[in-house]
C-alpha cells in the first residue's frame, strides 16, 4: 500500500476514491471501504483521501483524541485491500477551496477520479456547499460515477465516529464495539514498569499509548491480546496505579493470564471487551492481590465464550 504525504508532485489515473478522516473505521465506514476495494475489479485503483488532521481541529482549534491513530488506520486499510492512502495537509487554504475547484482540480484532474464512494451526509468545499447532489449533478460533466451509502443504524441510532468517541469516553465498551464491529484496541510497545506485579505473582505488560489516542476512563477492563497467533485473556488497568504507581503518567497495564515469557519491546495490541470497575487505592499489596484474583475470575467467566 502506497502512502502519499507530499501532495505537490504526484498524479494518479483511473481511481475510485473515498474521502474522510474515517476515525474508528466503524461499520458504516466499512461499507465504503468494501465498495472501494471491490472497485479494483473495474481496473480502478482504490484510494483513500484523508487528512493530516481533522477539519474540526482547524475550525474549532480542538486538541482532538482519536479512536485510531494513523498507524492503526494504515493497518486496517492494508487488510481491506486499499492501494493508496493520500494524507492531505489540513489547512485554512483547503477549507476555503470552493467545491468546484476541489472536485475538478484535485479529484478529477490530479487524482484521476472515475468513481467516488461516500455516505449520504458527505459534504466538501468551502462552507460545506458540496454534497451528494452536487456530485451527481457533475458526474457526466467530469466523467465519474457516484456510489452513496445511507447512514448505517443500530437500534435506530446513526453510527458515527462522534458517537463512538462519546461511548468510549464514558467507558461504554460493549456499545462502542457494536458500532465499530470489532473490539476497541490500544496498541503500543511494551516497556519496563516498576515490576511490583511480579512480587505478587501477577506480572503485567505495560504500554504507553500514543498521545493522540482516545483512552477509556481510568479503571479496570476485561481484554484480550494475541501473542504469536494465540489469544490470551487479560485484565487491563488504565490509570495512575494509585496503590503502587507514581501518580503522574497514565499507563495501560495488562495482566495476561496463563502466559509466561518476555514481552519487552514487543508491539502489543490490547483488545477491550468490558469495563469492570474503577481504579481503587488499596492499603496494602495483599489487598491488591486479593482484588486482582477476584478480577481474574470475573474476567475469565465473562470472556469464556468470546
Amino acid at each position: 500500500m502506497q502512502i502519499i504525504r507530499n501532495v505537490e508532485n504526484f498524479e494518479l489515473n483511473n481511481t475510485a476514491i473515498a474521502i474522510g478522516k474515517f476515525d474508528g473505521i466503524h461499520k458504516g465506514h466499512r461499507l465504503i471501504m468494501e465498495e472501494l476495494a471491490a472497485s479494483k475489479s473495474q481496473d480502478l485503483k482504490a484510494v483513500v483521501f484523508t487528512f493530516s488532521k481533522s477539519p474540526d481541529s482547524i475550525v474549532k482549534s480542538d486538541n482532538l483524541k482519536y479512536l485510531l491513530t494513523n498507524e492503526e488506520k494504515y493497518r486496517f486499510y492494508e487488510k481491506m485491500g486499499i492501494d493508496v492512502v493520500i494524507e492531505y495537509p489540513m489547512s485554512e487554504k483547503l477549507l476555503c477551496m470552493e467545491r468546484e475547484g476541489f472536485l475538478k482540480d484535485v479529484l478529477v484532474d490530479k487524482l484521476g477520479m472515475k468513481k467516488i464512494i461516500c455516505g449520504d451526509d458527505f459534504k466538501f468545499g468551502h462552507n460545506r456547499l458540496g454534497d451528494t447532489k452536487y456530485l451527481f449533478d457533475n458526474a457526466l460533466k467530469y466523467g465519474y460515477n457516484v456510489k452513496v451509502f445511507d447512514k448505517l443504524k443500530i437500534n435506530k441510532t446513526d453510527i458515527s465516529s462522534t458517537l463512538v468517541r462519546g461511548l468510549i469516553s464514558e467507558g461504554e465498551i460493549e456499545k462502542s464495539n457494536d458500532m465499530l464491529g470489532y473490539p476497541y484496541t490500544i496498541i503500543g510497545k511494551v516497556v519496563h514498569g516498576n515490576e511490583i506485579g511480579r512480587t505478587i505473582n501477577f506480572p503485567t505488560a505495560n504500554i504507553i499509548p500514543d498521545k493522540e489516542k482516545l483512552l477509556p476512563p481510568n479503571g479496570v477492563y476485561f481484554t484480550k491480546v494475541n501473542i504469536n497467533g494465540k489469544d490470551y485473556k487479560c485484565v487491563t488497568n488504565i490509570g495512575k496505579r494509585p496503590t503502587v504507581g507514581d501518580n503522574h503518567l497514565i499507563n495501560v497495564e495488562t495482566n495476561i493470564f496463563d502466559f509466561t515469557g518476555d514481552l519487552y519491546d514487543t508491539i502489543l495490541e490490547v483488545r477491550f471487551y468490558k469495563y469492570h470497575r474503577s481504579e481503587i487505592k488499596f492499603e496494602s499489596t495483599d489487598e491488591l492481590k486479593k482484588q486482582i484474583e477476584y478480577d481474574a475470575v470475573c474476567c475469565k467467566d465473562f470472556l469464556y465464550n468470546i
